[in-house]
């Protein structure tokens, strides 16, 4: 789909590496058979992207204040070009 999307059942989703571990995991669930539903997974450079836009002071306070790293991602805005590729993943098929 795009270096910030990838379809649950594609074959990119099964690698952790870049559709995370819940993704792989899923994506591994459907291989099995299991009834998994269309869907799509927001992939671990979407991630980092996200991350590295954060404010420098925002980042390191993971270990130590966990609820100012919490509010500090909820307040951040999402790159354009990610949240572009969200939306463009959420439209129904023509």
């Amino acid at each position: 789909m795009s270096r910030y999307i990838i379809d649950i059942h594609s074959r990119a989703a099964r690698d952790p590496r870049r559709s995370g571990g819940k993704g792989a995991g899923v994506n591994r669930l459907a291989a099995q058979g299991f009834d998994v539903p269309p869907g799509f997974v927001i992939t671990t450079a979407a991630h980092r992207g996200f991350v590295a836009g954060l404010k420098p002071q925002d980042r390191p306070a993971a270990t130590s204040q966990p609820q100012a790293l919490s509010d500090a991602v909820l307040a951040a805005p999402i790159p354009s070009a990610i949240r572009d590729a969200i939306l463009r993943a959420q439209r129904p098929a023509a």
